[in-house]
């Protein structure tokens, strides 16, 4: 360990956040430049049980499903294939 173990309650937690943002700098290192280059695409699932479809008007139903499916086009507005 790169801290000695200081002595009273203050130090102590001094210490341990000192270890966490030293492990955090040493295992996640991102660089700058290339933060903006990688994203996070997915399509979130989202289940919906009979009961639910019986009950429920089907406009309301379609209405809620579409803005599922496109929210995530919104937050990604440049799509590249390669």
């Amino acid at each position: 360990m790169p801290f000695a173990e200081p002595k009273g309650h203050k130090k102590s937690l001094l210490s341990s956040r000192l270890r966490i943002f030293y492990i955090q700098q040493g295992l996640f290192t991102v660089h700058p430049c290339f933060f903006g280059k990688q994203s996070f695409f997915f399509f979130l699932v989202v289940g919906i049980r009979h009961a639910a479809v019986n009950r429920t008007n089907r406009s309301t139903l379609g209405f809620f499903m579409e803005t599922n499916a496109l929210g995530t086009f919104i937050c990604n507005y440049i799509v590249k294939f390669v």
